[in-house]
């Protein structure tokens, strides 16, 4: 299911790019709620599955506190790149970020 989530979401951030009108834009923001939808359920039920049941807890609060850590890097690194390199480029970079976690995906492996 987070191939799915993460296929969705590539599919948001390409769509910008190959089809880079105004409505369309509008439309992707809006559409950007499913996988958003569709990821963060799954993400936190891996979590649990693969953290021991006495930590799980433990797990998915550091889960949570990294996700907070990491956004506002995530936000700073998007602007500069949309200053820097023009609108597209944090679309290219999250859809590579994807397509590079999509892959180490496959091993992951439950202990």
């Amino acid at each position: 299911m987070l191939y799915l989530a993460n296929l969705c979401w590539g599919g948001v951030c390409l769509s910008p790019i190959t089809l880079p009108s105004r409505l369309f834009i509008l439309v992707v923001f809006v559409l950007y709620g499913f996988p958003k939808a569709a990821m963060e359920p799954v993400q936190k039920t891996f979590v649990a599955e693969l953290s021991p049941s006495a930590y799980r807890a433990s797990s998915l609060g550091g889960f949570q506190m990294i996700i907070g850590l990491c956004a506002l890097p995530a936000s700073v690194i998007a602007g500069w790149l949309w200053e820097t390199w023009g609108i597209f480029a944090p679309f290219y970079f999250s859809l590579g970020l994807t397509a590079l976690s999509t892959f180490l995906l496959l091993f992951v492996k439950e202990a």
